[in-house]
């Protein structure tokens, strides 16, 4: 074997070597944050086909759990926020809307771990579906966008757990 194709191979065989270190590493250090448990779900619509809702703020209530890379929840409407921030409507308990969850969890070692949701959400008039494209922040805090077809809408979505003391 001449000196460049030693020098090759020990090249190859490095650069191998630290790809499995670093992905050990991650992997044993620096574990996706577990997502179960009770969240405060806060969406802002930015753009709708129905102009009313432009700005609206909406509360959700919501349970999340992780299996392996599948996610499944449910959740309920809790309330509804002016554009101007003074509370719009509260939600009796008996008059919420509830949907359902099913999504996964795209797991990254090199940048932050994603969360993709869909939603379908029975209201008092018809049944909607909702896309979510999070991305996990850190163990109490989730942030990304999401698409409705209620009104065609789309916005900003915040995920707060609520029991922060949840490991």
């Amino acid at each position: 074997m001449d000196l460049t194709t030693q020098k090759i191979l020990t090249s190859i065989i490095a650069s191998l070597t630290v790809a499995i270190i670093i992905f050990l590493f991650k992997r044993n250090f620096f574990q996706t944050k577990d997502i179960n448990g009770e969240w405060d779900l806060r969406i802002k619509i930015l753009k709708s086909s129905y102009n009313p809702y432009i700005g609206l703020q909406i509360d959700y209530k919501v349970h999340l759990l992780l299996q392996d890379n599948k996610i499944t929840g449910r959740g309920e409407k809790v309330r509804d926020i002016k554009s101007d921030g003074d509370l719009h409507y509260e939600y009796p308990h008996k008059d919420r809307a509830t949907f359902t969850i099913t999504g996964n969890l795209e797991k990254n070692y090199f940048r932050p771990s994603k969360i993709n949701l869909q939603i379908t959400e029975t209201g008092t008039e018809r049944t909607t579906s909702s896309s979510y494209y999070l991305i996990i922040k850190n163990r109490n805090y989730l942030e990304g966008n999401f698409e409705s077809t209620a009104a065609d809408s789309k916005g900003e979505a915040t995920w707060t757990r609520l029991d922060k003391s949840y490991k």
